[in-house]
């Protein structure tokens, strides 16, 4: 399962639980918009929304020493000052 269908489940579950979007959206750290989003999505097509619709433009090309070393990079210690790794 990729990280967005995981994070996409999760909230689920936690809206399933009672939890407001706006505490789903805190703990995932994304947007009530895109939890409501999910919600919507969910409630027309069901569990199929877990899953990534194609994506337009030209897909990430890394070669395997270069996964190895992001892989590396984001199992270590988050930097000084910094609870953990983001993306963002």
């Amino acid at each position: 399962m990729k990280a967005r269908e995981y994070k996409r489940a999760t909230g689920l579950l936690e809206m399933d639980r009672g939890k407001t979007l706006k505490a789903v959206s805190q703990t995932l750290g994304v947007s009530e918009n895109t939890v409501r989003s999910w919600r919507e999505r969910y409630g027309q097509e069901g569990l199929q929304m877990l899953h990534d619709k194609p994506r337009s433009g030209r897909p990430v090309e890394l070669e395997g020493e270069q996964r190895a070393k992001i892989t590396a990079l984001a199992c270590s210690e988050a930097p000084m000052g910094h609870e953990r790794w983001t993306f963002r």
